[in-house]
Formats: C-alpha cells, structure tokens, sequence
C-alpha cells in the first residue's frame, strides 16, 4: 500500500479482520503518520506493526530486509521468519521503524535526484557521456575516508563551496534546467554557515 493510501485501506480493512489479528502496514509514511495508524488499529484490538522495507523487493520478495516496530513486531517478525523473512524489531513504538528508513531514504533519493538534475544538464551541454564517466569514477573511489572529508571540508570551505553552486545553478538556468536540488545545496550550504556541521559518530 502506497503512503498515501495507508489511512484508507486500514479503515477498509477493520470489519474484516479478526480481533487480536496482526495489522503489519509496509508503506513508506511519516513516523507520525505510522503512530496515528496505530492508534486505529489498536482501537480496534489489532496489534500493529510499522513495516520498513530496506531494500528493493524485486528479486528478493519475502528475504527483503526488513524492519518492525509496534506492538505488533515481534509478532510479525515470529510469523515471517518462518517463511524466509528476515526481519529486524527496532522498539516497542510505531514509528520507529519508519524514521530509520527515511533516514536512509533522504541520502539514497536524494542522490538519485541530484544525478538526474547533474545529467539534465549534462545532456542539455552536450557532455552527457563525459559528465556520467567523471561521476561514476568518483562515486566507485569514495569510502568512508573520502565521505568523512566532503562532510567535514565542508564547514572551513561553506562559503567558497556555497559561491559555486551558486554559480552550478546559474549553469542550469542558463541551459533550460530546473535547479531544485543545486538550490537546495545552497540553502543547505549557507544552514552550515548560520549553524555549522551536525555532529557525526566516531565510527
């Protein structure tokens, strides 16, 4: 079920389902979102599981990695696992399994977005192939060494690295391309200068 319809096919679900049954729902929604459907759901004494897919299904179907919070979870987790699930239980609390995957989802969307807004404008250039070869070759050297650096470069450098992408989205505009992600990187950018950097874990 799709986020967006999460609400509705609970609500449509609930006179058919049997009372203390498990309610798993596996939509990406807001931890917020994930508790209010909770609240229904128990209302209506069902044990509720928040359910996170970690990974893509197709080709893994019930062995994708997945997450569970809820009164429900490891509940859901004894009833999966037995199939070839493999399921992970987060908390007691719905929600919680959705925040740590739209942790993640901010990072792994957000670089798609950004290498579909890079390659717009690639394209529009004329240097799609160069432009994809040079990102590609990056992206297959970074490690944690070289991600910690872009991370932590980026406080005593906020202001020059701002400037550029200023001038990157200028670069887009210019060839007819929406620069919602480079803007965005701006914004972001000068947040680092009002605020610094946010903490990191010393993995």
């Amino acid at each position: 079920t799709a986020g967006a319809d999460a609400t509705t096919a609970l609500a449509q679900a609930l006179d058919a389902i049997p009372g203390d049954a498990i309610y798993a729902d596996l939509s990406t929604s807001s931890p917020g979102k994930k508790r209010a459907l909770a609240l229904t759901a128990e209302g209506a004494h069902l044990r509720f599981a928040d359910i996170a897919l970690m990974s893509t299904v197709p080709g893994k179907r019930i062995r994708t990695p997945m997450l569970a919070s809820g009164v429900g979870a490891d509940a859901f987790a004894s009833w999966v696992e037995p199939l070839g699930g493999t399921v992970e239980s987060v908390g007691a609390e719905a929600g919680d399994a959705a925040t740590r995957k739209l942790l993640r989802s901010v990072v792994i969307k957000g670089v798609a977005a950004v290498l579909i807004e890079s390659m717009r404008g690639a394209n529009e250039a004329g240097l799609a192939l160069e432009t994809w070869q040079n990102v590609m070759a990056q992206l297959a050297d970074a490690d944690e060494a070289i991600i910690l650096r872009l991370i932590e470069g980026t406080g005593p450098h906020a202001r020059r690295r701002r400037d550029e992408m200023v001038a990157a989205a200028e670069l887009l505009d210019e060839l007819g391309v929406e620069s919602v992600m480079t803007r965005a990187t701006v914004q972001n950018l000068q947040a680092v200068l009002d605020a610094g950097l946010p903490e990191i874990p010393d993995t």
